[in-house]
């Protein structure tokens, strides 16, 4: 959704004028990929 191209010549995506407090788009999906990665294998290290 982020990525979706806005205004009159669709030459921007929403993601560049939304004003990003924190950590970077790239960073917050490096995290959640990670998070998915951890909660895998933790789940096969349970008996």
């Amino acid at each position: 959704m982020l990525l979706m191209r806005v205004g009159n010549e669709r030459e921007t995506e929403l993601a560049d004028i939304l004003p990003m407090d924190g950590i970077s788009l790239d960073e917050q999906i490096s995290q959640e990929l990670l998070h998915q990665d951890l909660s895998k294998l933790l789940a096969l290290l349970n008996p």
